[in-house]
């Protein structure tokens, strides 16, 4: 077991307990860079391209592009049919293959990737959606704290050989690097607890994500940090929530397992509410219907019927008749 003191001794900080500001604006950017970075480059060449003067360098790279020569073709039938003609049969086996290839890549690549969400609660399994990220567990979490980890441990070390070398090194015996690393790997300096999982789900396949805010579309899940999480197969993971979700923000949900307090109901009282809403609510109606001569004139159509003037005559021989 570590001693206490040294394990306080060695602890070490996360990024994000040091630096909480930075660390909040990396979450607002990091995500959004697939589409800044292209933006920053259209921006850098208009910007040259203007203080040069050059004000169709658009056009220029319009008529330089393929662009430019599949709208030609397209717009002439004759070079269309005739480019057809010569490679249309390749052009469908490609489209075939490409179709076919992107069926597998979808089956097996892309649900590899982004795994079924399974929620397992009370013996029941239901598909809740696709996961597109896992904050604080997963492949690259556990990547990122190993790497993070052995650089630290390496920079730890050679600070640690440069005290024991001054006279007011720390008080004890200087250790080989295999000793210092049994030493680092008892304390666990480094051990971030990253609990609760925060959990992103696609669930509808429209609309896509959204490349300016990745996480708008998404379903937020947290997740205890005693729910267990465990995979089955290569496309699913089954996540053993507890009973209910609470809403803690716009799409956003937390795991909890507090059941919802109800007091016993009076049936006595109850029914004679009920029986008195419904008596008012004859009686407005009743009035109401008086008050507007249409409502009435409705009420007095709807309980008659006209009869045919052939049977009316015939209803009064029988009774002259008979009297």
């Amino acid at each position: 077991m570590s001693n206490p003191e040294v394990s306080k001794k060695w602890k070490y900080q996360l990024f994000s307990e040091k630096h909480p500001g930075l660390y909040r604006a990396s979450r607002s950017f990091l995500p959004r860079l697939p589409i800044i970075l292209p933006l920053i480059f259209i921006l850098y060449a208009t910007t040259v391209n203007f203080s040069r003067g050059d004000y169709y360098f658009v056009k220029r790279w319009y008529d330089g592009s393929i662009l430019a020569d599949a709208i030609s073709l397209l717009s002439n039938k004759a070079e269309l049919m005739a480019w057809f003609d010569r490679y249309g049969a390749l052009v469908i086996v490609a489209g075939i293959c490409i179709i076919f290839g992107a069926i597998l890549f979808y089956r097996i690549v892309w649900r590899g990737i982004f795994k079924d969400y399974i929620r397992f609660t009370e013996n029941v399994e239901t598909f809740e959606g696709r996961i597109y990220w896992r904050e604080g567990v997963g492949f690259w979490f556990d990547l990122w704290d190993k790497l993070y980890e052995s650089h630290i441990r390496q920079n730890a070390y050679e600070k640690y050989k440069k005290a024991v070398k001054t006279p007011r090194g720390i008080d004890e015996k200087r250790l080989s690097r295999k000793e210092y690393y049994q030493r680092w790997n008892k304390d666990r300096p480094y051990s971030p607890d990253r609990r609760p999982f925060r959990i992103y789900l696609k669930t509808r396949f429209f609309p896509p994500i959204n490349l300016i805010n990745p996480a708008l579309k998404l379903k937020k899940v947290v997740l205890k940090a005693n729910e267990k999480m465990e995979k089955r197969g290569a496309f699913e993971i089954i996540i053993h929530e507890g009973l209910y979700r609470r809403i803690t923000g716009i799409r956003e949900f937390e795991t909890h397992n507090e059941a919802y307090e109800s007091a016993p109901i009076q049936i006595k009282d109850a029914l004679l509410t009920y029986g008195s809403r419904v008596k008012e609510l004859i009686r407005d109606t009743q009035q109401l219907s008086k008050a507007n001569v249409k409502v009435r004139l409705d009420q007095v159509r709807s309980g008659t019927f006209i009869m045919d003037e052939e049977l009316r005559q015939m209803i009064l021989e029988k009774r002259k008749n008979e009297s």
